[in-house]
């Protein structure tokens, strides 16, 4: 297989200190069979390269305090310490497409009679009462977590409503509600699926509040004081994604 090198130079003159500077190098398309230059070189390759073989190709590996202080979008690298693949995105490193982290527990039965009005105002963290509370600690600032629950409510009054709201510290993330029948005690189900950009690594508390429009008790998870032997339970997850 024939090569040819395009221009070649040499540094200073060959009879003094033999450095042959090579400035380009071509063969197949979009191929490296092999190269060895010196340090401190930097070899470009086409775009679209195609790596051929069956093998495996390395790219630099290194744990989170070795990452680079100046980061281009786009920029790949191993992660020794978390033991995943990262990627650049201009402002932060961050697994590509892949799960970062969940977090789940379980809301158990519980009742409290502070009222959620029911108007044009959204819900504060004030309103209503808390059902659950979790922490979490992002990963990434960018990354998006996806905060889900659902729950048997009921109440002690017939032919009201029933708002259920999640919070992130003091700001509403999303409502949501339901009429209870006309009969009092008489299950509904309530639940949620927010998505919430953190905005730091910083830990997170998410908390469920919720109440009825009027003077009653809510039930979240036991309807009256039927619990269903305990097993009336539901789940709460966070699912933090790239």
């Amino acid at each position: 297989m024939s090569k040819h090198f395009g221009s070649i130079s040499f540094r200073d003159t060959p009879d003094v200190n033999g450095d042959l500077v090579i400035t380009q190098v071509y063969g197949t398309s979009n191929q490296i069979v092999s190269a060895k230059l010196g340090s401190g070189v930097t070899l470009a390759i086409a775009d679209n390269p195609v790596f051929p073989g069956t093998g495996s190709i390395r790219i630099p590996a290194g744990p989170t305090s070795a990452r680079p202080a100046v980061a281009a979008a786009g920029d790949l690298r191993i992660n020794t310490t978390t033991n995943s693949l990262e990627t650049y995105n201009g402002a932060n490193w961050i697994p590509p497409g892949v799960v970062l982290g969940v977090a789940v527990q379980k809301i158990a039965a519980a009742s409290g009679t502070t009222t959620v009005p029911l108007d044009a105002t959204t819900p504060t963290s004030t309103e209503g009462w808390q059902f659950f509370s979790i922490s979490y600690t992002p990963k990434s600032a960018t990354s998006t977590l996806i905060i889900d629950y659902a729950i048997t409510a009921a109440s002690s009054a017939a032919s009201l409503t029933i708002t259920a709201s999640v919070f992130s510290g003091t700001t509403n993330l999303g409502s949501t509600s339901a009429r209870t029948p006309a009969t009092a005690n008489t299950a509904v189900s309530l639940g949620q699926k927010v998505f919430f950009t953190p905005g730091s690594t910083n830990p997170v508390t998410i908390t469920g509040r919720i109440g009825s429009n009027t003077g009653s008790t809510t039930y979240v998870n036991t309807v009256g004081s039927s619990t269903l032997g305990g097993a009336l339970v539901s789940s709460l997850s966070i699912v933090e994604i790239a």
